[in-house]
């Protein structure tokens, strides 16, 4: 007996570690959930039939009212994203994990946990110099590129870090950076 493969993330080969195209099931909810959402749309249909337990009659339904216009992709994607989780991580989890999502992609607010990167109190550093130090980004060149594109902001404030290149260190301050469109991290200063 044989049973179809799952493609992966990427849509054209199978799901694989080797590949980073996977979703790992020790993988956190919020991870699982942003990587489900990744997918391209048509594949979506085939994660249903083969990830999840519902019946066939069910999915085709769903197809039929993402053709006619009645649901949107991303909307039976989110559910597929919701019932996958749930399988793994409990439903408490897999609602958290949408939550999370619509707050930080779909209305581009900060996420509720971001690494926390404590720094002493002291004149004000180079926000690349902090990135790297915290391991956010690997390399200085990398940081100044992604700050120079705009990649790189400071969450709440309108100087856009290209204008602005450092950042006060007041002792008991908080500032949340957003680097690229997935990553976050809390600069707290001691």
């Amino acid at each position: 007996m044989t049973m179809p493969i799952l493609v992966g993330l990427d849509g054209q080969r199978k799901m694989s570690k080797s590949f980073g195209n996977y979703v790992g099931i020790t993988e956190s909810p919020s991870e699982m959930f942003g990587k489900l959402m990744s997918i391209p749309d048509d594949l979506m249909w085939s994660y249903w039939d083969l990830v999840t337990d519902r019946p066939s009659k069910e999915i085709a339904d769903l197809r039929n009212q993402v053709s006619s216009g009645s649901k949107h992709p991303m909307d039976v994607k989110m559910e597929l994203a919701r019932e996958v989780i749930a399988g793994f991580h409990g439903q408490a989890a897999a609602k958290k994990a949408a939550d999370e999502f619509q707050r930080v992609f779909r209305d581009r607010q900060a996420p509720e946990e971001a690494p926390i990167f404590k720094v002493p109190a002291g004149p004000p550093r180079r926000i690349t110099s902090l990135l790297v130090e915290a391991g956010t980004i690997s390399s200085r060149s990398e940081a100044e590129r992604l700050v120079k594109q705009g990649g790189v902001e400071l969450v709440g404030d309108k100087t856009p870090m290209s204008v602005q290149k450092s950042l006060a260190l007041v002792r008991g301050e908080s500032h949340l950076i957003r680097v690229g469109k997935k990553k976050f991290l809390r600069i707290v200063v001691e």
